[in-house]
């Protein structure tokens, strides 16, 4: 997603600077770990998890409390991501083991991390900085850095306060920036697996619904619009002369005086066309970044 709004920017871009991060998996999952701890991992005296899991169990069942035929549980199964990091073992007996995958029996709730997003940014981050880096000469920063700056020049942190502290250190915000989010120009609901609401049966015969409208009196679907003062974007048309309307972040702009979210189209005057992408100029304040 980076590197497609990079290549979208309607600027040259003379250097990019990349806020580079990483994540200490052993303080994420204890926080008050240091020193000679960073070496006392979960198999420190255990030969393997499952001996370390019945340990801290004390070799009982987590749920009935037996002692015989005793199995380790996985609370996120491998197949969907889990791994063998105690955290996500429990000690179960087979019949208990057996009970909660047919019978789904309620387990205690145990605390488990699990770290597979901030593998996947650890991992990808080197692909990030080697592609952005044909674009323009890229250099890196840290987070720290960013908060000396800004925290010595009095700027509130935000998102935006923070990348422009980033890409020059001297900067000082302006009051506002361009808001800018992606949209699905066209809807695709062409194959339906379960019917929707209001309907008997699904829809799987790959035709358009007749109300998948894109243009309607001379608008189109996410026209920039103005309607009783508000600026907002068309997000579909309903009948024959109405419209919905939302704002940057996704809210309806309708009638207060009304409780239906349609308005009439007579009512709606079109400031410029759009297509993948709307813009908006917003504050900058720390509230709408």
């Amino acid at each position: 997603a980076i590197i497609r709004v990079v290549k979208q920017m309607p600027l040259p871009i003379s250097r990019i600077v990349l806020e580079d991060l990483y994540f200490d998996f052993q303080a994420m999952e204890n926080p008050d770990i240091s020193g000679e701890q960073y070496q006392h991992g979960d198999l420190l005296y255990h030969k393997n998890f499952k001996q370390a899991c019945l340990v801290r169990d004390k070799f009982r069942c987590r749920v009935c409390g037996a002692q015989i035929k005793l199995q380790c549980h996985h609370i996120r199964p491998r197949a969907k991501g889990g791994t063998d990091k105690l955290s996500n073992l429990m000690t179960l007996c087979d019949v208990c083991h057996d009970r909660h995958h047919k019978e789904r029996l309620q387990l205690p709730k145990q605390k488990s991390s699990f770290y597979m997003s901030a593998a996947h940014v650890q991992q990808g981050k080197h692909y990030l900085q080697r592609e952005l880096s044909k674009t323009a000469p890229l250099s890196t920063t840290f987070g720290y850095i960013t908060g000396h700056h800004r925290n010595r020049a009095g700027i509130e942190k935000s998102h935006v306060n923070d990348a422009v502290v980033i890409a020059d250190k001297n900067a000082i915000p302006f009051d506002g920036y361009i808001k800018t989010n992606h949209v699905q120009y066209r809807k695709r609901s062409l194959h339906e697996s379960t019917a929707r609401k209001g309907r008997k049966s699904p829809n799987r015969t790959q035709k358009r619904n007749n109300k998948n409208v894109f243009t309607l009196k001379g608008f189109t679907r996410w026209d920039t619009v103005q309607y009783k003062g508000h600026v907002g974007f068309i997000s579909g048309f309903t009948g024959s002369s109405s419209c919905r309307i939302i704002d940057i972040h996704g809210e309806y702009i309708k009638n207060r005086e009304k409780k239906y979210t349609q308005v009439n189209l007579r009512e709606v005057r079109k400031i410029h066309g759009n297509r993948s992408t709307v813009r908006y100029y917003a504050n900058s304040s720390p509230t709408e970044s």
